[in-house]
């Protein structure tokens, strides 16, 4: 395993070999890793048939660099030799769960899924199940990272927004907590954050269009039965911002999967205290995904963390 880079003191550099050593030898710690992120991708990518064989080797392939340096980057990112592209092929076809494993390695090899207590959690959940019959949704970009249409003009987010999601809130995903999925769409998410409470822990999706949250419903049938068999997990079909929560109980995470016009007050008020809410807030245009933290004393801190494009939140009125 690479250790996280560290740049050495002027008394440690007695020349300038031994300082152009370091620097070359950090600099090949980055090619090697770029080098099997490339693998990787390449044969994530001719697995979901985006690639023919004859076209593997000459591919261009642009894939995000974690630093890996100590300059920059996130600093519990991880590069390890061997560890991304590590899956049973026993034939020209995966299992659909080797494919989810891949997936999950690819985004920790990019600086998501920090722990790896979020990565078992996501790798055992398969996106593709999530998705709506083809053609509505693509298949064969199941496991590629990018939103993908699931119908009723609703998409299921690209899995590195999921991943950042999931970083943002994992304080708060301990096993027993509360957690509110607004937007739950595709019922992916859920069944992710589901399986990081238990035991003890419940999830509840809110999905305004009643024919995908019923599609949902099967979806995680289909992937995690026993989130729904033991009542982890449960899918409204409604609108979030009417008061289909009034007689809910506070949360300890709450996730917003479409973008509201404004802040939710009554979204605020189901944020238990100690809790946290991701949401992106904004107009049909860019946004702005924002971090709320509730603290002990009833107060709301709020933080704006990066500019993200969602399917608008829309008021009961206009849903």
């Amino acid at each position: 395993m690479f250790a996280r880079g560290f740049a050495p003191s002027t008394a440690q550099i007695t020349s300038r070999r031994s300082r152009n050593a370091w620097a070359g030898s950090n600099q090949r710690k980055k090619q090697l890793a770029q080098s099997e992120l490339l693998s990787c991708s390449r044969r994530l990518l001719l697995l979901t048939g985006t690639l023919t064989l004859a076209g593997v080797a000459r591919a261009r392939i642009r894939i995000p660099f974690t630093d890996i340096s100590g300059s920059g980057g996130p600093s519990r990112a991880r590069v390890s030799s061997g560890s991304y592209c590590r899956a049973t092929w026993q034939s020209s076809q995966p299992a659909a769960m080797e494919m989810q494993q891949m997936l999950t390695q690819l985004l920790q090899a990019e600086g998501r899924l920090l722990s790896d207590r979020l990565a078992s959690a996501f790798a055992r959940v398969d996106r593709r199940a999530f998705l709506a019959p083809e053609p509505t949704s693509p298949h064969q970009f199941a496991y590629k990272d990018t939103p993908l249409p699931i119908g009723y003009g609703q998409t299921i987010s690209a899995p590195h927004m999921h991943a950042t999601c999931l970083d943002l809130l994992e304080d708060k995903l301990q096993p027993g907590a509360r957690v509110l999925d607004v937007g739950s769409g595709s019922g992916f998410l859920s069944a992710v954050m589901g399986l990081l409470v238990l035991p003890g822990g419940h999830v509840t999706g809110v999905e305004k269009v009643t024919d995908l949250a019923q599609r949902s419903v099967q979806s995680i049938q289909a992937s995690q039965p026993d989130l729904l068999r033991d009542g982890t997990v449960n899918i409204l079909a409604g609108n979030a911002l009417s008061d289909i929560l009034a007689g809910e109980e506070e949360y300890d995470a709450i996730h917003v999967g479409a973008a509201a016009a404004s802040m939710p007050n009554n979204l605020l008020a189901k944020l238990a205290k100690g809790g946290r809410m991701v949401i992106p807030v904004g107009d049909s245009g860019m946004q702005a995904l924002q971090q709320v933290d509730r603290a002990d004393d009833g107060s709301y801190k709020f933080e704006e963390l990066m500019s993200v494009r969602y399917v608008p939140l829309l008021p009961p009125e206009e849903s």
